[in-house]
């Protein structure tokens, strides 16, 4: 397969849409070992994402986030520096190719809701990760590099101020293959992950401890949730979950509790002077049905919502109701997508949020 048929030339011609939908495809069918760039051809794609980022192309996010077009910009600069002298590589025996990892960065700096996540509970650290590269591209493209040249990156939203390092050791890189991820994601999800495990244990925060070769996949629980976003440089974070499963003083929630806090959520959700993250704790039902309404049958599983295996962190963004109607755009598993659920279907399938500024 040629990255100059599938990537480049899609890159070059303009045909963004179609660019984004053949890299999700690639992410989500485990094909990204069969596609190896060489350098110039690296070099020409960022050239191309580059000049559509200078683009005045109507990009929303750049009236309400000014800076973002530069900070986008500066960071694709920084990949392409990065591959135009030898780079390091930590992981010797990962099959690493950089120029593969270059590229997956510059996509990610250029659509963050493309974030692989798999499987294997890393949908809380996706939630993270997703806010600190959609706000903080420049910094995200620059932990990523950190992370595959010397097994060690940093988290934070301002230079000397709060922040956290991830890392893997040597060995721990080389999974990306037989998990399904591309290596980009394997490699800053997992060390996110373990970083999560570093601050509480899960068995120590109503959840379970993540041993990733040997754990079923179950969700990032809700105070290591917060501590990642308070390690960072996030203010005002609030874990305003309920329902979660072994959380002090809760059992299951009633309907009316479940009203009450997503009433709390959407008025959270308006903030304009600084735009909140709402991160937002779900059963795994409520997210298949938003990406696909029709293959998706719920029905009967709605007990099953208060596993750790079947709650899901996604991110959310224009909550709000709608008549009857609970509406807004979810992040998940490499795609952003409106959703629309009447509010009996969506309590049912709610756990409350954490929420944060940055």
């Amino acid at each position: 397969m040629s990255f100059e048929t599938h990537f480049l030339n899609q890159a070059e011609s303009g045909q963004w849409a179609k660019l984004k939908l053949i890299f999700q495809w690639y992410s989500n069918n485990n094909q990204w070992e069969s596609i190896k760039p060489a350098k110039d051809e690296a070099i020409d794609f960022l050239d191309a994402i580059a000049a559509e980022i200078e683009s005045d192309n109507g990009y929303y996010l750049y009236t309400f986030m000014p800076s973002l077009k530069q900070q986008r910009s500066l960071a694709i600069n920084h990949i392409k520096t990065w591959i135009s002298i030898k780079p390091k590589l930590f992981f010797p025996t990962a099959d690493i190719n950089v120029y593969r990892i270059a590229v997956q960065l510059a996509i990610r700096v250029f659509w963050p809701d493309t974030l692989n996540q798999g499987e294997f509970g890393f949908c809380g650290p996706t939630t993270v990760l997703f806010d600190f590269d959609k706000r903080y591209p420049l910094r995200y493209a620059k932990c990523g590099i950190q992370l595959v040249e010397t097994g060690t990156g940093r988290i934070e939203l301002n230079d000397g101020g709060l922040g956290f390092d991830i890392s893997l050791d040597r060995t721990e890189a080389g999974d990306w293959k037989t998990k399904g991820l591309p290596e980009v994601d394997f490699i800053i999800l997992r060390a996110i992950r373990q970083k999560a495990k570093a601050l509480v244990p899960g068995s120590q925060s109503g959840g379970m401890d993540f041993k990733f070769d040997s754990d079923p996949s179950h969700a990032t629980t809700p105070k290591q949730i917060a501590l990642l976003l308070d390690k960072a440089g996030y203010s005002d974070v609030k874990d305003d979950t309920i329902g979660w499963p072994g959380k002090a003083g809760q059992g299951t929630p009633s309907s009316f509790a479940n009203k009450a806090n997503l009433d709390r959520c959407i008025i959270y959700s308006r903030a304009t002077i600084t735009k909140p993250v709402i991160i937002m704790l779900v059963a795994v039902e409520l997210a298949d049905r938003a990406l696909d309404p029709v293959a998706i049958d719920t029905s009967g599983r709605w007990d099953k919502a208060n596993k750790l295996h079947e709650l899901h962190w996604i991110v959310v963004e224009k909550l709000k109701y709608s008549g009857r109607n609970v509406t807004g755009r979810m992040v998940t598993w490499t795609e952003s997508k409106d959703f629309t659920f009447d509010k009996p279907t969506f309590l049912k399938l709610y756990h409350g949020f954490v929420y944060a500024r940055s």
